[in-house]
């Protein structure tokens, strides 16, 4: 097993991202969700708009994907909060219209990256997937 250097969850490119949300987000990963960071990497080439190379390997699942810098936000440990997902009314939603939808505005538990429909504003969740509870971290939406 790799050891984990630090955790990663997608969030949305800064303003000078030459690309869009959908173009940068790798198709497996899951908006809100962290991931542990296994390796850092510095290429010599595909430097960002911000000049910063630096691309973070995550392990994702069974795949490991080296994700640039600009769209990531990256602790040193695992949060003990659920994340908030806000999601614009033009992001896709494969799920939009069935059971499974959760809406625009869903938070993400940092243990099992279950996702959860957040009805009001609730200081606090339980997973329903591994039944642990945790608070929820509105101030730092994404």
């Amino acid at each position: 097993m790799t050891d984990t250097i630090g955790w990663a969850r997608l969030s949305a490119p800064d303003a000078s991202a030459s690309q869009s949300w959908p173009e940068l987000v790798p198709p497996v990963s899951r908006r809100g969700a962290w991931y542990p960071v296994v390796d850092r990497v510095h290429p010599e080439t595909a430097a960002g708009p911000d000049g910063d190379r630096t691309l973070y390997v995550l392990d994702i699942g069974p795949w490991r994907l080296a994700v640039p810098a600009n769209i990531l936000e990256v602790r040193e440990s695992l949060p003990d909060q659920f994340s908030v997902v806000v999601r614009s009314p033009t992001d896709p939603n494969p799920v939009r219209g069935t059971p499974t939808d959760l809406g625009n505005t869903y938070a993400v538990c940092p243990q099992s990256r279950c996702r959860v429909r957040l009805i009001g504003h609730p200081e606090k969740l339980e997973c329903p997937c591994c039944g642990e509870e945790h608070p929820v971290a509105w101030e730092e939406a994404c």
